[in-house]
């Protein structure tokens, strides 16, 4: 993720320099603080293709997009925003959203409307990407700006799940690997704006697999700690067989058994390293990530990373580094 600060410019020309980088590089409007003397701010984006992933710290402001600066600008795009703890408020074809949080909120960028935003330090994550890359009508679409949707079930959790992670770990992402990501967010999305509008069923057939392979992915990982998460249990939750589960994984470099063993030794493996787990037994932190038994873990831990669980744990702590793996290994 490529990183953008006003530290370097002075304090008294920080706002100025934050509204003309947001008109730039996300879409041009009017923009207004009550903190001209100061406005730290941070500005974050994930080049994925046509689609951009952002992340945004800054204090409060207000914002206007009107008519004069579509018609002078307009990159025909869906903001998709994951708002935060902070109150938002916005306005976009006559619908007003209220105040709200904890909320996703869609803006178009062919429309004129209105922001705010309120906050000491608001810090705030979107995706925004082309209308044509939806797999709906962006008429259609364009019929939930400034209606706050919850996030708080269906695919709208596994999507901002998906992108916080994103956000977080994008460091050292290959060409490749973007380019495949830009086809998995843009099939979340799109799967997440058809369940608020209650058409998923007229979704392409690829890219409710892709949603449907993304729910399984956050259902593993929120289940990693119960031993009894096995590929039939996955199945039956997500009510599709057990072969549909298996051809779903084929594309993937593991099976669905070997990526929940890979997941919890992942999970183990930084359990392991943090100095605040450090009194913490070995084969107690692979039972708490669903292994049954010390000695399955230990082998499990060893075929993986090439040294033992003891012996990581210890090359942590004489190291200070307690992310990166060991060796490339079979899981």
């Amino acid at each position: 993720m490529r990183t953008f600060s006003s530290e370097d410019v002075l304090p008294a020309e920080r706002f100025e320099w934050w509204a003309q980088f947001m008109s730039r590089e996300s879409v041009a409007a009017h923009y207004a603080t009550d903190h001209l003397g100061d406005f730290p701010a941070e500005f974050g984006v994930l080049d994925l293709g046509s689609a951009r992933l952002v992340r945004m710290a800054h204090p409060a402001f207000r914002a206007r997009r009107p008519l004069r600066l579509i018609r002078q600008s307009d990159r025909e795009m869906f903001h998709l925003i994951v708002a935060g703890e902070r109150p938002l408020r916005m306005s976009q074809r006559r619908t007003e959203s209220g105040v709200f949080n904890r909320s996703l909120l869609l803006f178009d960028t062919s429309y004129a409307g209105e922001m705010e935003v309120t906050g000491e330090q608001v810090r705030s994550l979107s995706i925004q990407l082309p209308k044509a890359a939806l797999s709906l009508p962006a008429d259609k679409v364009s019929g939930l700006v400034a209606r706050p949707l919850s996030y708080d079930a269906g695919m709208s959790t596994v999507l901002v799940r998906f992108l916080t992670t994103l956000a977080d770990e994008s460091v050292g992402l290959t060409p490749p690997e973007t380019a495949a990501l830009e086809r998995v967010v843009v099939d979340l999305v799109s799967a997440t704006v058809a369940q608020h509008l209650d058409v998923y069923a007229d979704l392409p057939v690829e890219t409710r697999r892709q949603a449907l392979l993304a729910r399984i992915d956050a259902f593993v990982d929120a289940n990693l700690r119960d031993p009894q998460l096995t590929p039939a249990v996955i199945a039956s939750h997500h009510h599709v067989s057990l072969r549909t589960l298996h051809e779903l994984f084929r594309e993937r470099r593991r099976t669905v058994a070997a990526t929940i063993r890979h997941r919890r030794l992942e999970r183990c493996r930084e359990a392991l390293a943090d100095p605040r787990h450090e009194r913490v037994p070995v084969h107690v932190v692979g039972a708490r990530y669903g292994f049954t038994s010390a000695a399955s873990f230990s082998r499990a831990f060893r075929s993986a990373y090439g040294i033992t669980a003891v012996e990581f744990r210890q090359r942590s702590r004489e190291t200070g580094t307690p992310t990166g793996p060991v060796r490339a290994g079979r899981v």
